[in-house]
C-alpha cells in the first residue's frame, strides 16, 4: 500500500499566478504522485479544516483536489 505524507495546512504560493499542473496539484494537498483517491481526499479534508476562512486557499485546494481526482481516472 502506498503511504502518503498529509500535512495539515496547504502548500500553495500565492506570490505567483496559479497555473495547475500535476506538480502545483500534489504539492497543494501535499501528497506524493501515485497517491490514491482516499489519500486525496484525506489530504483535501485535513488542509480545508485549517483553512475555514481563507477563499483563496480553499478554492486551490478544491481545484488540486478535482485536478488530482480526474488524473486517476486517465
Amino acid at each position: 500500500m502506498l503511504a502518503t505524507k498529509v500535512q495539515a495546512e496547504s502548500q500553495i504560493d500565492n506570490s505567483a499566478p496559479f497555473e495547475m499542473s500535476v506538480e502545483n496539484a500534489l504539492k497543494v494537498l501535499s501528497i506524493a504522485g501515485g497517491a490514491l483517491f482516499d489519500d486525496i481526499l484525506r489530504a483535501k479534508k485535513s488542509i480545508l479544516a485549517t483553512c475555514k476562512d481563507d477563499q483563496e486557499a480553499i478554492a486551490g485546494v478544491l481545484i488540486s483536489n478535482m485536478f488530482s481526482s480526474f488524473l486517476l481516472l486517465i
